[in-house]
């Protein structure tokens, strides 16, 4: 017995009882009734629905609202049940038929075009009832035959419909039969009917609503090789059974470039089909993937203002797009701005995402709407992605939803909070925060960071064109990178002080040169003092004071251009980005009140495992000499390739 014979034999049932049952009923009310199945099909049918929304958002994301998607998506699925009655219904369609229910546009369109007695080329895409169009056009004289394709797992349902298609014998051609019988047909100056979308694995990509897609090129290649008129036919529903036909002449560009002939008429071809579509976007057939075989995929950054979780997220991106770029994408990345109305928002967002599954977050974005910025939310609703990635446990709700609206691929970074690692595909958690060993969950020993040797030549560069000194003096460099306070550290005057003067006297005893600077973050008291200590210090050759002059590259500039660096210890994402550098990294204890028990551990680890000298101020000096003493290999954290692994596998 074959795999799909079951299936097979009732789909063959239940076509031939519908059949006989909306025969024997006026179209009217058959269309009615199919009308009411798509109105049902839309409530109950989530997998197909998440298609037709997904695919309808992509096209008119820009254009639409959330509101108006939704109705195009019900109105879709009533288009496509009256579309399949039309089809069961397609022995009684007779001329009198044709007469009280079609009228064509303009006929002459395709007269004109059969009397050049060169065969015809009847071309029309998977919209209205397209089946009926071919029909129709049949009945206009000249023998016509329909290319269709054969569906191999429901042989016996395909041929109940094919039997239906049956114009006239053997007017049927599946479109894997031999190129030959196409060729005689437009030889013997007959028409044939085929679909110009869909191209599949075979198909050519091109532009359609913004995005490439595959669509096929064998009506194409036919009409240039053997000068053969296309005319495009589409069926467009105005109520009921009644339909107007448009046709449309395609003048095709001849070049001397065969593949560019190809190229630039299957781009018109599209642009007729998006016009058309444009004006009754609910007609067309949107319940596959449209482009499902696009080259490009759209990642999307979810940010909330937080610096260092915005970096990780872009860090993330990186790699996935260089993921991408092996796999013969091309990546586009977009940061969007999350901005909740008030804290309040941010807790009823998490309670909302909680009990929402997949379906009900499509086309629903409620929650999103009450509780952000009213710009945030309009630019968030619109948006269509590939891939979101978002960083901190707010975001991930956030990212929740929208992965489920967008039928995106979701990576959330850091602790997803009130919801479970298993809601998402990828989640990037840091050893320290205790992550839950699953397939999807990768640990990494920091926070992912921008931080490889590319990224470092670049600073370097950019930090020595702002300061050409640096580039000059090929002196031993000592990197400072000095954080300051948050909500669980408070930086110690005293530690800074003790860290200064075993920087000036290593200094001096080993002839080194020292390029520093603080963040945001550092206190004015700090700052002051390291500007009096520091400032006019012959050795120390670059200083940063960042409330003052907040430079882009001093933090990769410093990284890239040191031999040693040293970081204070108040930052995870600072420590992981010196530990990522492929430089000795001192970590120095700077802290006057105790930091979190999950930062401790952090830091902890990183030491074990030999990735930083985890050192009090005072130990500075003793530290340094040991390392140029004896030249330790260096340990670098590989986090990102952690992360390159795991994206390859959910691509």
């Amino acid at each position: 017995m074959k795999k799909h014979f079951l299936k097979d034999y009732c789909l063959f049932a239940t076509a031939k009882v519908l059949g006989w049952i909306f025969m024997a009923l006026p179209m009217s009310v058959s269309l009615s009734l199919a009308k009411a199945i798509g109105t049902v099909g839309y409530y109950l049918d989530f997998k197909h629905k998440r298609v037709v929304y997904a695919n309808i958002k992509t096209a008119f994301g820009n254009s639409k609202t959330l509101q108006e998607i939704n109705v195009i998506t019900k109105k879709t699925f009533q288009n496509f049940c009256q579309h399949i009655v039309e089809v069961l219904c397609l022995p009684k369609i007779t001329h009198g038929y044709i007469e009280k229910y079609v009228r064509f546009e303009d006929k002459s369109i395709i007269m004109d075009a059969i009397k050049e007695n060169k065969g015809l080329l009847a071309c029309s895409m998977h919209f209205g009832s397209w089946e009926l169009s071919f029909i129709l056009c049949d009945r206009l004289g000249p023998p016509f035959k329909i290319i269709a394709r054969e569906h191999e797992k429901y042989s016996k349902t395909d041929k109940l419909l094919n039997s239906y298609r049956q114009m006239r014998p053997e007017s049927v051609l599946y479109r894997g039969e031999s190129p030959k019988e196409m060729i005689k047909v437009l030889q013997n100056k007959e028409i044939l009917g085929l679909v110009l979308d869909q191209g599949g694995k075979s198909g050519q990509l091109t532009e359609f609503f913004g995005q490439s897609a595959s669509m096929p090129t064998g009506a194409l290649r036919l009409a240039l090789k053997f000068d053969v008129p296309i005319v495009m036919v589409f069926i467009i529903r105005e109520r009921g059974p009644y339909h107007k036909i448009i046709l449309r002449r395609l003048e095709l560009i001849k070049t001397q470039d065969a593949e560019r002939d190809i190229e630039l008429n299957l781009n018109k071809i599209m642009r007729m089909g998006e016009d058309i579509i444009r004006q009754h976007p609910e007609q067309y057939m949107w319940f596959y993937k449209v482009w499902k075989y696009s080259d490009q995929k759209k990642i999307v950054i979810l940010n909330d203002g937080k610096i260092g979780q915005l970096r990780q997220s872009q860090a993330a991106a990186g790699i996935l797009s260089a993921e991408l770029a092996k796999n013969n994408f091309k990546a586009s990345i977009e940061i969007m701005d999350v901005r909740f109305r008030n804290n309040f928002s941010k807790a009823m967002i998490s309670l909302c995402s909680v009990p929402a599954a997949k379906r009900h977050c499509m086309g629903c974005l409620w929650c999103l709407e009450k509780f952000l910025e009213k710009s945030s939310y309009e630019n968030l609703a619109r948006m269509k992605a590939d891939f979101i990635i978002s960083s901190g446990s707010s975001l991930a709700n956030v990212n929740y939803i929208l992965s489920n609206d967008s039928l995106a691929k979701s990576v959330s970074i850091l602790r997803p909070n009130l919801l479970g690692t298993n809601r998402f595909d990828l989640v990037v958690m840091p050893r320290h925060d205790n992550p839950p060993q699953r397939d999807n969950v990768v640990i990494t020993d920091g926070s992912l960071n921008l931080i490889n040797k590319d990224y470092l030549k670049k600073q370097s560069e950019k930090i020595a064109l702002r300061y050409p000194n640096l580039s000059q003096d090929k002196a031993r460099t000592i990197g400072v990178l000095l954080g300051g306070d948050t909500k669980n550290y408070k930086i110690s005057i005293e530690a800074v002080k003790i860290l200064i003067s075993e920087l000036k006297d290593i200094s001096q005893i080993l002839d080194l040169q020292i390029l520093l600077t603080t963040s945001r973050r550092t206190p004015n008291s700090v700052e002051n003092l390291i500007i009096e200590s520091l400032g006019s210090l012959p050795k120390c050759k670059l200083l940063i004071i960042a409330n003052e002059n907040n430079i882009p590259e001093a933090v990769g500039g410093i990284l890239g251009l040191s031999d040693i660096v040293i970081v204070s210890d108040d930052s995870i994402s600072m420590v992981s980005e010196a530990a990522s550098s492929g430089k000795y990294v001192i970590v120095v204890q700077t802290a006057k009140e105790s930091s979190s028990r999950k930062h401790r551990r952090f830091l902890q680890s990183l030491s074990s495992q030999e990735y930083i000298f985890l050192v009090k101020p005072d130990k500075i000096s003793d530290t340094i000499k040991q390392i140029f003493n004896n030249q330790p290999k260096v340990k670098k954290l590989a986090d990102n390739e952690a992360l390159a692994s795991a994206i390859g596998k959910i691509l």
